[in-house]
């Protein structure tokens, strides 16, 4: 994350995104049941297992922090749907050969939470008595939006895009069994806050929970199957300073991409009636309707972000951008 004030001094912060790929092949024999989590899911812990050299794809990663900024206009703007957006996921492991399609596999995805570091797992079997070789390992995903701003409530997902990808070889006999295990690690840092985190955990996979007391799916920014709960949005950045803080309303928020890094963008003016000592910056988020979801309760407004800043800045108005670097680790 990245600060520019008045006086253009910044403060660094970059999210890291890193996969990992494990691919174990074996015969139906070879299926065990393993727990991630509060999950158990069958796997093939056959002898032949292999950790894939694998990257996330830029132009993918741009569309996910896109897709988030999408949830985050349309919750912002009440509105229930989103055109184009679908009322099920694409979430697939897809095995190419010289660029064709040879098999589609819906994996199961796991979130995990790791103290800042977001992890989802996606898991696939290939249990099928098909044979084919493959050169090619694509990771498909979608972004969901969840909001009660009508009754019942919307669930939708975005269009499938390529988050990662792999080339490796792969030969498959009609008796062999396959499982992909396909981590994506987010580093989100220090300066993210559990509203920032756990928005973020779930803007992939959808998962049963209790909020308010009531068992319902979670998803992006704390949206939820219930009415007058939706994902939050990003509404403030507020600069504390010693002896006290000032807000300003987020008047924009924005992305950028360089063909590798995309950048989450937001700006606020705060006005100071005289000098100040700048200690941190946070950035606010809110619902538009009552409530978003956070660790189970029911709540309206909360912190994303908490960046460290120090400096000493005159009376006046001033801009502050926080800028969000999503980066492809290397």
């Amino acid at each position: 994350m990245q600060t520019v004030l008045a006086n253009n001094r910044q403060a660094r912060r970059r999210i890291h995104i890193r996969p990992n790929l494990t691919i174990m092949k074996g015969t139906i024999a070879d299926l065990k049941f393993v727990r991630y989590g509060d999950m158990v899911v069958p796997i093939v812990m056959g002898k032949e297992r292999r950790r894939v050299i694998n990257s996330i794809v830029p132009q993918g990663l741009n569309q996910y922090v896109n897709y988030l900024l999408t949830v985050n206009n349309n919750t912002e703007s009440v509105r229930s749907s989103i055109s184009g957006w679908n009322s099920s996921p694409g979430n697939a492991i897809q095995l190419l050969n010289n660029g064709s399609v040879v098999q589609t596999l819906s994996p199961t995805i796991i979130p995990v939470l790791n103290g800042s570091t977001v992890i989802w797992v996606f898991i696939a079997n290939d249990l099928s008595t098909a044979s084919y070789s493959a050169n090619q390992v694509n990771l498909f995903v979608s972004v969901n939006y969840i909001n009660g701003f009508t009754s019942p409530p919307v669930l939708q997902y975005s269009p499938a895009f390529n988050l990662a990808t792999a080339t490796t070889s792969i030969v498959k006999q009609s008796g062999d069994t396959i499982s992909f295990i396909w981590e994506i690690q987010l580093n989100l840092g220090s300066s993210a806050l559990p509203a920032f985190l756990l928005g973020i955990l779930y803007s992939i996979p959808v998962i049963p929970a209790s909020c308010g007391g009531n068992s319902r799916l979670l998803g992006t920014f704390g949206g939820t199957e219930l009415v007058n709960v939706a994902p939050y949005y990003f509404s403030s950045i507020n600069l504390q300073y010693i002896g006290g803080s000032s807000s300003g309303n987020i008047f924009s928020i924005t992305t950028s991409y360089d063909g590798t890094n995309t950048y989450l963008v937001m700006s606020a003016s705060i006005s100071f009636s005289s000098q100040v000592t700048a200690t941190s910056v946070v950035v606010g988020v809110t619902d538009s309707t009552l409530y978003f979801c956070l660790n189970g309760q029911l709540v309206s407004s909360g912190s994303a972000i908490q960046i460290p800043y120090n400096a000493t800045l005159p009376s006046g108005t001033i801009n502050i951008t926080v800028t969000i670097e999503f980066s492809p680790a290397t």
